[in-house]
């Protein structure tokens, strides 16, 4: 193309960067929102467009999808959408987005617990959550969890509400996890990003 790069160049060098980002450990949705943010709509002379790139980080993403094993998808865009449910079709997959199974009644957060009541949907009755992960941003996160869970359970694991309970509690002492925007002192305060 005269004057700039080759739109198919650019769109395997997005795919790369959402397998970097993963593996760096972010989540689809910042990688789609790095696109998002940086990315104009249209597909410009020498660049794809955003729709375009986006697939792109999807179906880097979308790679994990085995052959008849259940996905759970906990974020997506309307532009990333058809990428995972192609994707989960070719390869026999249940695809499961954990906002349409499970829903977030009400929430709390400070600096230390995050305390969230869930109801999974079609149902009445409603579970209470604390998380030591503190960050608003888990509760997209713990709905991911309780599908993964769930579809877990119906595959024949024993997995008790105890234990589920249990382990979103105490994260950080159990795996040495830290999340985002954690503060780890109050005097003086400080946050760390160790996402």
């Amino acid at each position: 193309v005269p004057g700039g790069s080759r739109p198919r160049v650019e769109l395997e060098a997005d795919k790369f960067s959402g397998f970097v980002l993963y593996k760096m450990g972010a989540p689809l949705k910042d990688a789609q929102n790095a696109i998002a943010t940086l990315i104009p709509e249209a597909d410009g002379q020498t660049h794809p467009g955003r729709r375009k790139r986006l697939a792109a980080i999807a179906s880097e993403k979308a790679g994990i999808i085995k052959g008849w094993v259940p996905v759970v998808i906990g974020e997506w865009l309307p532009e990333t959408q058809p990428v995972f449910e192609q994707k989960a079709n070719a390869a026999a997959a249940a695809l499961h987005y954990a906002p349409a199974e499970f829903a977030i009644i009400e929430w709390q957060s400070d600096d230390e617990l995050l305390q969230v009541t869930v109801q999974q949907k079609h149902r009445e009755d409603a579970q209470q959550y604390k998380l030591d992960l503190p960050g608003v941003y888990q509760l997209n996160n713990l709905l991911t969890v309780l599908c993964a869970v769930r579809q877990l359970r119906q595959m024949g694991w024993q997995i008790a509400e105890k234990a589920v309970h249990n382990g979103l509690a105490h994260t950080k002492k159990r795996t040495g996890l830290h999340g985002r925007w954690e503060q780890i002192a109050t005097s003086p305060k400080t946050v760390l990003d160790v996402g």
